[in-house]
């Protein structure tokens, strides 16, 4: 997982899963409370491995980084970065 920003608030991230290597846009930023920095999007490129796109949740702050999948409003996936 790794984040590439092309602005104050705004990048893409270039993710491999399962051998498929995808770039997802940053279209959501938020810092929490705490001061975690949560980025957002849609998992473009993801239709070979799971037949659909979903809204992803990058937590750089979780140890290790985390990603949560959304799709219909609840909470499809996670993963850990390896």
């Amino acid at each position: 997982v790794r984040f590439r920003p092309t602005d104050q608030w705004d990048g893409r991230i270039d993710v491999s899963i399962g051998g498929v290597a995808m770039h997802w846009r940053v279209v959501d930023a938020d810092q929490e409370a705490s001061g975690a920095i949560v980025l957002g999007g849609m998992t473009s490129g993801s239709e070979p491995l799971w037949n659909d796109q979903y809204w992803f949740e990058l937590r750089f702050s979780d140890a290790p980084p985390l990603i949560r999948y959304w799709g219909n409003q609840i909470v499809w996936r996670e993963d850990r970065a390896a």
